[in-house]
């Protein structure tokens, strides 16, 4: 991350109101703690969160701050924490700091890496086998 783009954020974090601003900082802490060497830009207007792609982006709502994840209908949810339909993303509707799963955002982010990590080379997964 460069310094311009923390600042970038830095900047937006300190113009959201209360309890906004506090769900956020405490999501980048989380986020860092998950992936220290992730990248943190400004997105669509909100921190967003980059390593081979998109992983997750905090978006403030109204009532509430989305922490929303990129490929969470592939991601583990065994308390069914994650909210919405479809192919792709999920979200985690955050009202206070209190109610963030630290554990389990942990996880999701380091799985959302997994997901989003180039093939490794000499991978037989995708090759058809002859038989």
């Amino acid at each position: 991350m460069t310094a311009s783009a923390s600042g970038d954020v830095d900047s937006l974090v300190a113009k959201l109101g209360q309890p906004h601003g506090a769900i956020v900082a405490a999501l980048r802490k989380v986020i860092k703690a998950a992936a220290p060497d992730i990248e943190e830009r400004i997105a669509w207007g909100a921190p967003c969160y980059f390593r081979d792609g998109m992983v997750c982006g905090i978006m403030p709502c109204k009532a509430h701050v989305n922490l929303q994840l990129i490929k969470g209908a592939r991601l583990t949810d065994p308390w069914h924490l994650l909210e919405g339909i479809g192919k792709g993303m999920r979200h985690l509707k955050l009202h206070t700091p209190a109610e963030i799963p630290v554990a389990q955002v942990k996880r999701w982010i380091r799985e959302s890496l997994a997901l989003n990590a180039p093939p490794r080379s000499g991978s037989t997964s995708s090759k058809r086998r002859r038989g």
